[in-house]
Formats: C-alpha cells, structure tokens, sequence
C-alpha cells in the first residue's frame, strides 16, 4: 500500500481495532480503488462513506471523531505533495496529443533522471501506443522488480496495477500482481484479482483457463471464503460441472495436484470374462483315431492253482475238526488282536493305494546313526568340530590368546547451556524483516522455557511481522504461545486481526464474541466492548 493508504491504515486502528484492513478494503473498493491508488482526491468519499457506517456499530460520536481524524490525514498528505510535476505534465500532454514517439522520449529521460512511478508507468502507456504491448510490459515488470528488491512494495503493486490495466489477459501481469498483493498482507485484493481475471475467462466462453487459474488460487493463496465464492460462480458459469479435461502438456504441475484441477477420463478396458476366454491351442488336447490310441494293458488271468475255492467246498482236515470241537466246550477268552488274515492276489491288486507319502509329512525323521534328525534341524549330527581342521589346518597344540578390548575415557559430560546468554544475544536493531526474526526468535526461546517474559517478548514479535505483513508466522507465534498455557488476552486480539486480514471473518467475530465474554468476567467491561464492537463491525 502507498503512504497514503498506510497513514489512513494507522489512523483507523486506533479506532476499529483488527476489523480496520477489511473495513478500509471494502470501502476502496466501493469508491473502484485499492490499499495502492488510493489518492487525496478521493479522500472526501472515503470520509463520508466512512461516517455512515461506522456510526451502526460505534454510534455517531465514535464515527465522528473517526471521520475526523481521517479527514486530518489528507489535510497533512496535501501539504506535502505537488511539486516537480511540470516535466511529467509535459510528457502527458504530449502523449494525450497523440504524439506517442516524442512523449517516449520525454519519459524515458525522466526515468533516468528521476526514476519514479510516474515515469514508468508514463513510459509504458507511451510504448503501448505505439501498439508494442510487449514492451510495456517488460518495462513495467523490471521496474516493478526494482522497487520490490529496494522494500518498496507499494510502488510495485502500482506498476503492477498498470501492467494489468494495459494487458487485461495477460497471465504474468496478473500473476505477479496477484502475489504482490497477498505478499504485503492484502488478501481481498489478491481474491480481487483472482475474480476479476476469472470472470474475463468467463465472459470469453473459456471456462477451462477459469478452472485452472482459480485451481492456482486455490494453491498459492490457501481456501479462503472469497476463492470458494468464485467456485461457485464458475461452477454455475459451466453448468456445474468440474472443468473440461485438461489437454496434454497445457497442465502445470501444482496444478495438476489440486482438487480442482480438471483430470481426463480414465479409458475403459475390457477384461473378458473367464468362462468366454478361449484356450490356447497348444493347450487343448487333441483327440487321437482309435487305431493309434494305446489301449491300457489288460490284467492277466490269474493260474487256476492260485484261485481260491469257495469255502463250502473246501474239506475241513481231521486235526482241525477236533480243534473246533475243544473250543467250542471252552469257555470264551478275550483275544488281544486279531491277527491279518492273508488277502488272495487279486484283492491285493486291486487295493486302494495310500493317498499319502511318508515324505510329504511334516514330521518326517531321518535316521542316521543312533540319533533322530527332523526336518527343522541344520545342524551337524556329531560333535561340535573345529572348523579350521575340518578345513584341513591343524591347529597344533597352539590355543590362541583372547584379545584385549581397548580401554576408552569416559565420555566428559556436556556443559549445561546457559540459555540467558542465548536470549541477551538476541537483540534486534530496526524495524526490518531481519530485526522482526531476532524478536520472534527470542520469543520463541522464552516459551520454551515458560519465562514470564514471554508475554511482552511475543506481542512485540507478533505485532512486528503483523506490520511488515507476515500473517502466518505471527499466527504460528501467537498460537504457540497461546499452547504453552499462557492466557494473556492482547493475543487473542492479535489473532482476530489475523482471521480479518485472512478473510475468515466468521471465525473472527466467534472469537470477538468469546473474548467479549473473558473481558467481562475479569471486571473489564470497557475493553468488552470495544470488542463487541469489532463484532458488530465484521
């Protein structure tokens, strides 16, 4: 944001506390400017719109004296603006003539003269009437990068902003506005841009660059409310469906990892089913002619001499018969086991065979010597053996003497760390990005260690990468510190601030609402409602 634009940001904190960015946000879009274009001359809107609405949720006084004090602000920025214009004046007259050459020439010597803002984007609207838009672009783009690197992010974004006002569909020009805006903490203008090349896409019928650059969106800037509301609108734009099937090679690879990203039909194969597949042909089996088919061999008859007779034609020999007859006076004993009875040959050959082997048995032994072997046993089945003779080197009466270990030191113990010299280390210098990471390192330290300084030490550090933009370590910090069980109350307002920056309004008017609650139980009414305030306001 420019200067002005950062003291009107200044002025309103003190009054609307962290609904101040979204409110101010909104209301530059309202009057078709941003955080960086906004002007003196727009000034006298901003306070009137400013004065109606604020006074719903602060009452009229409160909104007058808010009205006030931005009106101040732009009484202050007039003083000091309006000098050296008369070179840029000429220049843009020569331009607005149609003399696009000659008012070239007049902004280039400016930007090597006095390298401002107004200079190149003078330079670029020359080059761009002149019908060579690639130019423009590039000198937008360098400059852009210019002041970027110098810490300049307001002038950049305002390069940046003519970039895309000349070359409305150009994919890096808006690309790199997009990331400008949410690098220096102005996430509703970056969902802004997002939307306002989305609905270019869609007013060309070009539904699939809309899926795909909000599918970047999505990636780079996280899923914020703003992003799903322009899902929803491309979504109804195409008949609700996902996007077309991205084309080959037009798909990057962050992208291609979205959930949004459009994916290609997988192909349909047919796997045939089992029962309809035919088999191969060396695997059926060929029917042979009856003459060439060997025919199973034939049993063959068995000798009459071992056939057995039928028992009732048998003679019962004399010595037999009388055996009988002294068994049959005897009384019955019990017998131990029967003994086999001798099968004829036939039965015998014609008998089931075993459906099992003895090898196939999991508890198969092998007998060797004297000792019983099973099949889970490797080892040798003597004697433990010397493996050098058995490799065939005697040993010859030679015992070999057992090595000594090498004695070591013990080990020193390790110095404890003296975690106060590491902190007092820690001291920032400035207000940069440098001196912020001191301070959040040094609180971080001091969580760890649950130090009664580290309330004071992390607010410093929050409201430090608050400043300069960095919403997700301050968020990182204050929630840390918040899980370590410190309950101070400022940083949970430090976290509304962030859920406001972030577009997450619902979860900030929650917290307003719950932190409004601890205010009063702890006696504080007067800071309860200032943040039921900041509620009425989201």
């Amino acid at each position: 944001m420019n200067a002005f634009a950062q003291q009107l940001l200044g002025v309103a904190k003190g009054y609307l506390g962290p609904a101040t960015q979204t409110f101010l946000s909104s209301e530059f879009q309202a009057l078709g400017v941003n955080a960086n274009t906004i002007e003196p001359a727009q000034l006298e809107a901003l306070v009137a719109r400013v004065r109606t609405k604020a006074a719903r949720a602060m009452g009229d006084e409160r909104a007058a004296e808010l009205a006030s004090a931005l009106a101040a602000c732009g009484i202050a920025q007039k003083q000091t603006s309006g000098t050296h214009r008369l070179a840029s004046d000429a220049a843009g007259k020569l331009l607005s003539n149609g003399k696009a050459r000659p008012a070239e020439v007049a902004y280039r010597q400016l930007v090597e003269k006095h390298g401002d803002i107004d200079a190149y984007c003078g330079l670029a609207r020359a080059q761009a009437a002149q019908q060579d838009i690639g130019a423009a672009l590039t000198t937008l783009r360098d400059a852009a990068a210019r002041f970027a690197q110098a810490g300049d992010r307001a002038s950049a974004v305002g390069l940046l902003l003519e970039a895309v006002a000349i070359a409305p569909s150009d994919l890096a020009a808006h690309r790199r506005l997009a990331a400008a805006l949410a690098n220096q903490g102005d996430l509703p203008s970056a969902i802004r841009e997002y939307g306002r090349f989305v609905d270019m896409a869609l007013a060309q019928h070009d539904t699939r660059r809309a899926w795909l650059e909000l599918a970047y969106g999505r990636e780079t800037l996280g899923d914020l409310p703003g992003l799903r509301a322009i899902v929803d609108r491309v979504a109804a734009a195409s008949g609700g469906a996902a996007g077309p099937a991205p084309r080959t090679g037009e798909v990057p690879p962050i992208i291609a990892r979205s959930e949004l990203a459009p994916r290609a039909a997988a192909p349909q194969t047919h796997i045939p089913s089992p029962v309809a597949m035919s088999r191969p042909t060396a695997l059926t089996p060929r029917s042979e002619p009856p003459a060439i088919r060997p025919e199973p061999p034939a049993l063959r008859p068995e000798p009459p001499a071992l056939r057995p007779e039928p028992a009732a034609l048998r003679a019962e020999p004399a010595a037999l018969r009388a055996e009988s007859t002294a068994r049959r006076a005897e009384p019955a004993k019990p017998v131990a086991a029967a003994a086999p009875m001798p099968q004829p040959l036939g039965q015998r050959l014609h008998a089931a065979e075993p459906t099992t082997r003895p090898s196939a048995s999991q508890t198969t032994v092998v007998l060797k010597g004297a000792s019983t072997v099973t099949h889970a046993q490797q080892v040798d089945l003597g004697g433990p053996a010397d493996l050098l003779a058995r490799a065939g080197f005697g040993s010859n009466g030679h015992t070999p003497e057992p090595v000594a270990a090498p004695a070591r030191p013990p080990r020193p113990a390790r110095p404890p760390l003296d975690m106060e010299l590491e902190i007092k280390a820690l001291v920032a210098k400035g207000n940069d990005m440098a001196a912020a990471n001191t301070v959040a390192t040094r609180a971080t330290l001091l969580i760890g260690m649950r130090d009664k300084r580290a309330t004071d030490a992390t607010l410093d550090a929050a409201r430090r990468l608050l400043t300069l933009g960095k919403l997700v370590p301050a968020s990182d910090l204050l929630l840390d510190y918040i899980a370590h069980g410190f309950t101070d109350r400022e940083a949970q307002r430090l976290l509304i601030e962030i859920d406001c920056a972030i577009g997450r309004r619902d979860t900030a008017k929650e917290k307003c609402h719950l932190l409004s609650h601890a205010y009063r139980l702890d006696g504080r009414t007067d800071v309860a409602e200032d943040v039921e305030r900041i509620a009425r306001i989201l």
